[in-house]
């Protein structure tokens, strides 16, 4: 055979192979087409997996995710998947929060859905009160199962509406109520012992007094509010007659001459008074397990010495104490009796540091805040810091001492102060305060403490550097001496940096 013929040849062989190869790619991609049809049937309909989760997760999840009030949360919650949309529409707690500000077609649909679940009503807004009135219409019929009720009112004729519908109803479940409004009102009937017997937590704000206020009953935790008005001589003993408190929040203009020692609180735990003339109303009181006191002067005569003089058997247990009170009703004098009638405090918050020998050394080497063995944490509120005083030279050289001494660092929290630095105020409360005050205030205290200013927008300069080649870099220089500790994120204009 001539080289031709064998060319020739060759090439028949070769073409006959190509079209073999051709055959094959043709039946392999029929089976890829077929491979990826078939791949994407079968995740179609295996389950997502996280609708594979077990239902004790995802209710979990969900109790977590404190389940909202808005209907629009409550679609695209049930939009995650099959299983979340069965448990959200088959489990009443999930429909057991009823708000006003809900429509009100899908209101019914909550109700209905929450079946015999204990109900949470918290009723704050509304256009009109024939609104509020059908919203009332919709839950009334289920009172026996109120759980909680806050209603938040800025007008009397709402506030009447909502006591119209509910005034003659009986509430055997109701055990939290909160009504804050911006008139004043008076007991309502519906929160009477008869018609309210499981109650225990009651809130109400502004109170009319009156004489025939009905009994304690068990509440544990009561915040009164009064206005202005005359208080008969039994019926702060009346009010407060529940064994059982354990929270009080009571502030008053007036109130009646009471005996000492006739208001007893076995297991009070918690105080805050904003009284006129508090001396004798809290000579009424016995509360030996007291650990924590919130005092607000009301008037410029309540001096803090005079207030509490003599009353160091009554505070002994306190550990938690806030005065807020204007550097007008502190004096020299009210340094002792604060150390000597709260002897064991471990929290001290204070709306001034006007008190000139709080730091100072006073006998030998001992400064009256020495007096508070257990002290852990001071916080100074809502006032003006003059960084270059006495006062804060006397904190520091304190803090200082205590550090020498081997005793554990004080956590120090600033919270809604002004700066008054080289005699320029610096208000921290500003959107965008200029930030070197506040460094001069962290250089003088940031290592004699724990030092906690919470909540502080600053005007800053960035550095920015951008490279398409490695990693970008930001600067604060400024800020540097701060982000040590500003934990594991920084917050710049909504934008939140991981450090």
């Amino acid at each position: 055979m001539d080289e031709l013929a064998q060319v020739r040849s060759e090439l028949a062989r070769l073409k006959k192979e190509e079209r073999d190869l051709d055959e094959q790619l043709s039946r392999v991609r029929v089976a890829i087409e077929a491979h990826k049809s078939r791949v994407e049937d079968l995740v179609r309909t295996k389950p997502a997996p996280i609708g594979s989760l077990p239902s004790e997760i995802i209710l979990y999840v969900l109790e977590l995710a404190d389940f909202p009030f808005l209907d629009y949360r409550i679609r695209e919650l049930a939009t995650v998947s099959r299983a979340w949309r069965d448990i959200i529409l088959s489990f009443p707690k999930f429909w057991s929060n009823i708000s006003s500000l809900t429509n009100l077609s899908f209101l019914r649909t909550r109700v209905a859905r929450s079946r015999q679940y204990p109900l949470t009503i918290t009723i704050e807004a509304w256009r009109t009160p024939a609104e509020l009135s059908s919203f009332l219409d919709v839950i009334v019929p289920h009172a026996y199962r109120w759980r909680t009720l806050d209603i938040h009112t800025d007008g009397h004729e709402c506030i009447q509406v909502i006591l119209d519908k509910i005034n003659h109803l009986k509430f055997p479940s109701l055990l939290h109520t909160t009504i804050i409004a911006d008139e004043n009102m008076q007991y309502p009937v519906f929160l009477r012992p008869e018609n309210a017997p499981s109650l225990k937590s009651l809130e109400l704000s502004p109170l009319i007094p009156m004489d025939d206020f009905p009994p304690g009953q068990m509440i544990a935790n009561l915040l009164l509010h009064f206005s202005r008005g005359y208080f008969g001589s039994m019926v702060l003993p009346s009010l407060l007659s529940s064994r059982n408190l354990t929270t009080l929040n009571f502030a008053c203009s007036d109130y009646p001459s009471l005996q000492p020692d006739s208001i007893f609180l076995p297991l009070l735990t918690s105080l805050t008074l904003e009284v006129a003339h508090p001396r004798g109303l809290i000579l009424a009181f016995v509360a030996p397990q007291l650990l924590y006191l919130h005092f607000t002067a009301v008037l410029p005569t309540d001096w803090t010495s005079t207030v509490f003089h003599g009353f160091e058997s009554k505070f002994r247990h306190v550990q938690h104490l806030v005065l807020q009170a204007p550097s007008s009703v502190l004096g020299v004098e009210d340094t002792d009796v604060v150390f000597s009638v709260f002897p064991n405090l471990h929290h001290v918050e204070m709306c001034t540091m006007d008190m000139p020998d709080l730091f100072r050394t006073n006998v030998g080497d001992l400064r009256p805040a020495d007096h508070w063995e257990s002290l852990k944490s001071l916080t100074f509120c809502d006032m003006v810091i003059y960084c270059e005083s006495s006062i804060i030279d006397d904190l520091i050289e304190w803090l200082d001492q205590r550090k020498l001494a081997g005793r554990p660092m004080l956590n120090v929290v600033l919270t809604g102060c002004q700066f008054l630095f080289d005699h320029v105020y610096e208000d921290l409360s500003e959107d965008v305060p200029d930030p070197g005050p506040l460094l001069a205030l962290y250089d003088l205290l940031g290592g004699t403490c724990l030092l906690d200013i919470p909540g502080v927008s600053l005007r800053t300069l960035v550095d920015l550097s951008l490279s398409s080649s490695s990693l970008s870099q930001l600067g604060l220089p400024e800020l540097s001496p701060f982000l040590p500790n500003c934990g594991s994120q920084l917050v710049i204009d909504n934008v939140t940096l991981h450090l």
